[in-house]
């Protein structure tokens, strides 16, 4: 299987989850975002899993195409500069998290839709779409 549609498929489940997640629990969501209002355990866990989800990404799909795999390759960038920030700078996350007291509790729901269309993006890249050079390929 392609690398790019492999992580696709995983993006695409894991952005339409979260995003349903947001719309139909936004305050059980509320509460867990919360527990990053303060430089703990969690906070640097976090940091981890995206320095290595970021790191896999940039290391096995750093393609740089004026095509729809170039989206993934920014996820990847954007998981490894966040994760490195959230190490070197244990309180960044916090400044964000404030700012979660402040919104409407429609928030999660504006959330949970750019979530899901995310989520619908990667998957159809990852499950549907077929490359164009294929499937010329298979016409000749």
């Amino acid at each position: 299987m392609d690398t790019s549609k492999f992580i696709a498929k995983i993006l695409g489940v894991c952005f339409l989850a979260a995003g349903l997640g947001y719309i139909l629990s936004g305050q059980h969501w509320r509460n867990i975002f919360e527990g990053f209002s303060e430089p703990s355990v969690s906070t640097f866990l976090f940091s981890l899993a995206l320095i290595v989800a970021g790191m896999a990404i940039v290391k096995y799909h750093n393609i740089w195409q004026n095509n729809w795999k170039i989206w993934i390759t920014l996820y990847g960038w954007i998981c490894l500069i966040k994760g490195t920030l959230f190490l070197i700078f244990p309180n960044f996350p916090s400044s964000f998290i404030h700012l979660l007291d402040e919104a409407p509790d429609d928030y999660f729901i504006g959330a949970g839709v750019v979530n899901v269309l995310i989520g619908l993006m990667f998957g159809y890249f990852g499950f549907i779409h077929k490359e164009l050079n294929k499937s010329m390929e298979n016409a000749m």
